[in-house]
């Protein structure tokens, strides 16, 4: 800019009007955690992050996109709550030594599940690292209803994108054949307005929805 060239007023953002404002709710005196301050927060954790993709979204939307990222690219059949219920233990509680006092032994299978959930929550947020010190925040939160309406945030991503999805294959149901070039879908699905055909009264994609296995 040439020496002695004025700056608009408009263009120098004021001290009050830059400030954060943190909503409240009441009871208890608690406070709910801005957006505003993680946005503050994660844009520290990810300087230097060479995924500029994901430097430049908000942890909201960090949160909302690790929420996709499980069902489309993880897992589309695990539950998001112990997905980051057992993750997070993991990750962040220290393993305690065992009681020989407790008789209570929890059976292998078990133990397989939780890690399988544990190993989603790892690969999930493997996608965006800049929100991880963010969720660990909310995890370690003493009142428990942040860490609630985090888990319920990517729920609900998880949601949307299985909705966006289902919207825009429901009239490409040949993906469901192991190859679509030599094979057919029969009976066919219709292109009309009455779904009676679709979802589980069809006699093949029936077996699809319903996973014998759960």
């Amino acid at each position: 800019m040439p020496d002695g060239t004025a700056v608009p007023a408009a263009a120098t953002p004021s001290a009050s009007s830059s400030a954060p404002t943190a909503p409240t709710t009441t009871g208890r005196g608690s406070t709910t955690k801005s957006w505003a301050h993680l946005r503050r927060r994660t844009k520290l954790i990810n300087e230097g992050n060479s995924r500029r993709c994901n430097e430049a979204k908000s942890p909201k939307e960090q949160i909302q996109f690790v929420g996709k990222y499980l069902v489309r690219a993880v897992n589309p059949y695990l539950d998001v709550g112990l997905v980051m219920t057992y993750g997070a233990a993991r990750n962040w509680n220290p393993p305690s030594a065992p009681d020989p006092s407790n008789t209570i032994v929890i059976p292998q299978s078990e133990l397989d599940l939780q890690a399988k959930h544990a190993d989603a929550f790892d690969a999930m947020l493997a996608s965006a690292p800049g929100c991880l010190e963010v969720v660990k925040e909310f995890y370690h939160d003493p009142d428990r209803t942040h860490w609630s309406s985090l888990v319920s945030l990517v729920r609900t991503s998880t949601r949307s994108a299985r909705q966006q999805d289902s919207n825009d294959l429901k009239h490409n149901t040949h993906y469901v054949l192991p190859d679509p070039n030599t094979e057919t879908l029969t009976p066919p699905i219709s292109r009309g307005a009455s779904e009676s055909d679709r979802g589980i009264t069809h006699p093949v994609l029936r077996n699809y929805i319903l996973s014998w296995t759960l």
